[in-house]
């Protein structure tokens, strides 16, 4: 996944997002097809957020996520990431929150605030 900025991500998490939009939908199912690592934690969208042609948007929703599986917690989405994304940086004893930004050809890694 490259987005526009050139940012680009091996995985995507999305945490209890129970209704999207069907656009969404559809993109997570162009990247599930990519074979992108989409995980889903505590529930996969059974729902279109909208009201407009709700029923119809919901249904189309559930298909194109059909076969989606969701983890209950994020430890878990991290567990089923190690086993398809190596990652960038390791500890050895405890983790530092950070962000990892990539600039350019440079990976480069901000501690942040627990």
């Amino acid at each position: 996944l490259i987005t526009p900025g050139g940012a680009s991500y091996g995985a995507l998490i999305l945490q209890n997002e129970r209704h999207v939009r069907v656009g969404l939908a559809e993109k997570l199912a162009v990247f599930r097809a990519a074979k992108l690592p989409v995980i889903f934690v505590g529930t996969v969208p059974e729902g279109e957020s909208g009201y407009a042609d709700h029923e119809r948007r919901s249904q189309r929703i559930r298909e194109l996520l059909q076969g989606a599986q969701s983890v209950p917690s994020v430890s878990d989405a991290v567990a089923e990431l190690g086993k398809v994304v190596q990652p960038n940086l390791h500890f050895s004893n405890a983790s530092v929150p950070f962000i990892e930004k990539r600039l350019g050809s440079v990976d480069a890694f901000f501690p942040t605030q627990p």
